[in-house]
């Protein structure tokens, strides 16, 4: 459900493109026709953006930071790797510190809040968090369930080693000897819808 502050943007919107068609001689008249605000319909004339377009003001990381950080969702989702909300807030701030310039480090070094990640999920709907579980001791007999899932995911292996070019000299195996199996407990990790 739009917010106020949508509904009106697409008021003015409205309004512009009313004017811009010619089907109002001014622009007072455009903007009274479809209840827009006049002096909003004439500071985006002017270029002026919005606040919903300017995003929020508090943002520590730029637009091309950010996107990277989203690049590097998508990669390890289609990887299948699991990425902590704990390790997106660690690599958030390695991103801000190696923005920095090395001869000149702020005291204290930037970082991102406690509620950043929660704050770009809410940017990114297209991401969710969502509980992994722990490797089941009695997991010997492969259900009938299951075995779609396998299907689906090497699909999305074969998928990721075309996108990423990935060759097959490049793959290593790797049993589950470092893992403990049953034991553990599960945790939170940031995933694809």
């Amino acid at each position: 459900m739009p917010t106020n502050a949508q509904l009106i943007e697409e008021k003015v919107l409205e309004a512009i493109g009313a004017y811009e068609a010619g089907e109002f001689t001014s622009i007072r008249a455009a903007a009274n026709a479809v209840g827009a605000p006049l002096q909003r319909v004439y500071r985006r004339l002017k270029g002026i953006p919005s606040e919903i377009e300017k995003g929020g003001h508090n943002k520590r990381l730029s637009e091309a930071q950010e996107n990277a950080l989203y690049t590097l969702i998508q990669r390890y989702d289609d990887l299948g790797l699991s990425l902590r909300p704990q390790m997106l807030t660690k690599m958030a701030n390695r991103v801000l510190f190696r923005a920095c310039d090395p001869n000149n480090l702020p005291n204290p070094l930037p970082h991102v809040s406690h509620d950043w990640t929660r704050r770009f999920l809410e940017r990114h709907p297209e991401f969710i968090k969502k509980k992994r579980k722990p490797i089941n001791i009695h997991r010997d007999v492969l259900e009938y369930d299951h075995y779609q899932d396998i299907i689906d995911y090497f699909r999305r292996f074969e998928k990721a080693k075309v996108t990423y070019g990935i060759h097959d000299p490049d793959i290593w195996n790797m049993d589950e000897t470092g893992f403990s199996i049953g034991v553990g407990r599960a945790h939170l990790v940031i995933t694809q819808k």
